[in-house]
């Protein structure tokens, strides 16, 4: 799997390095010298060998083509839900892997655009009061959890989880709606609460052996480790039901 890069007018002359997805111009990562065709092909070398945005940045820190502080503040830049999305990743694993951070799928922006349903484009405000209620549930204040642009943000994430499950697009809408209860306890309103209460209480059958005995993140101690065996119930539910 290649990183798909292209090339632009930079500043002052350079060429700059955009990373793109299926021919769209996502993010400016860095510029060259423009009359440097070596280092030209040595960056296009490293974006057909690498399988990930994070591992091309890194190869090209490696290069000297960008400084350690501008590698950090890339990463931080272009996976800036890579917490959130580890956590999910490891909660999910008995259902199957969701693999690495999907930079080229979370696209956060000042304001929102039309793209496609593979992808989630967050306003930036969501997503920085997501982040700062994370890091408190982070630091041990569990019910940060509750806060609602988390919620919102979650149910975007939440449909990428549940595509990388092997569900469908509707399948998966359904999930991340059932994820969102489960963490921060809140509904989404998309008039699927027939549909979330059959989830609902498939995950407490697979973590607790009873169907009524809900667990939510911000209220439920050993949460991620007890609803883990939920993921994988809650996933063969959906593909049975819608």
């Amino acid at each position: 799997m290649a990183v798909e890069i292209g090339w632009q007018a930079g500043t002052a002359g350079r060429s700059a390095v955009w990373l793109m997805d299926h021919g769209r111009w996502l993010r400016h990562l860095f510029e060259l010298e423009a009359s440097n065709e070596e280092a030209r092909a040595i960056v296009e070398e490293w974006a057909e060998k690498t399988e990930s945005v994070e591992e091309f940045l890194e190869m090209m820190h490696l290069e000297g083509f960008i400084d350690l502080e501008t590698f950090r503040h890339l990463l931080a830049e272009h996976a800036p839900l890579r917490r959130i999305w580890d956590r999910l990743r490891e909660f999910c694993r008995d259902a199957g892997d969701i693999g690495e951070y999907p930079v080229t799928q979370i696209i956060v922006v000042p304001h929102p655009f039309p793209h496609d349903p593979a992808q989630a484009v967050l306003p930036q405000e969501y997503v920085t009061a997501a982040l700062q209620a994370w890091e408190r549930h982070e630091a041990g204040h569990a019910e940060a959890l509750r806060t609602p642009t988390l919620g919102i943000v979650l149910a975007d994430v939440g449909i990428l989880v549940g595509r990388r499950l092997g569900l469908s697009q509707d399948q998966a809408v359904h999930f991340a709606d059932w994820l969102v209860g489960a963490i921060t306890g809140w509904s989404m309103g998309h008039g699927n609460d027939r549909t979330i209460l059959r989830l609902e209480e498939a995950a407490s059958r697979a973590a607790y052996g009873e169907p009524h005995r809900q667990g939510r993140a911000f209220c439920t101690p050993g949460f991620w480790a007890a609803y883990r065996p939920a993921i994988p119930a809650v996933v063969s539910l959906l593909k049975e039901i819608i």
